[in-house]
């Protein structure tokens, strides 16, 4: 009995000290997991931090070939035709691959697509009769950007762009002087994010 009784002891405090162990085990992994996180998350902010860095410097070198081509004896839609090539070519837009600029004609008050990418046409036909209440009007007017989605109210119906998308408008202005819109169309249905803009 005194033999049982010993190894139930024995046992008991075998018991106890696997079960202190596993719970050492236990706090230990917690820890390791806990700088594991720590670092998954340092490492993403660098990385954030790394993007947004290629992004600017993107901007900054699209900005040097933009002037190094307005430099150039080309006429000034060429020039506009390549800008937007470069402008398109950043990986901050969703882009589908078209868009347009439009300049204002102050004589007649209409804008004339000037250069444009991935359409036969101008983006919608409004924007060639005058300063019809279409989105690129507005904005010349207005001179603030506009973010429509195609299932907005303000979406053109004449709009040649099929299927899920949205057009980002911005003004082009030489001080406070409306004199053309940019228009994008992206597959985006999000308006992009001001640090992109």
């Amino acid at each position: 009995l005194l033999l049982g009784m010993s190894i139930l002891a024995l046992l008991v405090v075998c018991g106890a000290i696997l079960s202190v162990r596993l719970l050492l085990n236990a706090k230990a992994l917690d820890v390791k997991l806990e700088e594991s996180k720590a670092r998954e998350k340092a490492i993403s902010e660098k990385n954030e931090q790394l993007e947004l860095e290629i992004m600017e410097r993107r901007r900054v070198q699209e900005s040097f070939n933009i002037l190094h081509m307005a430099m150039e004896d080309l006429p000034l839609n060429k020039i506009l035709s390549l800008a937007l090539s470069n402008i398109s070519d950043m990986p901050w837009l969703k882009f589908m691959g078209r868009c347009t600029i439009r300049l204002l004609d102050e004589r007649s008050g209409k804008l004339t697509a000037v250069a444009q990418i991935g359409f036969e046409e101008p983006v919608c036909n409004p924007c060639t009769e005058g300063l019809a209440p279409c989105p690129c009007t507005k904005v010349a007017l207005t001179k603030n950007p506009i973010f429509l989605r195609n299932d907005d109210s303000e979406h053109p119906s004449s709009c040649q762009v099929r299927g899920v998308h949205s057009h980002y408008c911005v003004p082009l202005l030489n001080g406070s002087k409306s004199f053309g819109v940019l228009c994008f169309v992206l597959s985006q249905r999000e308006k992009p994010s001001p640090n992109a803009l």
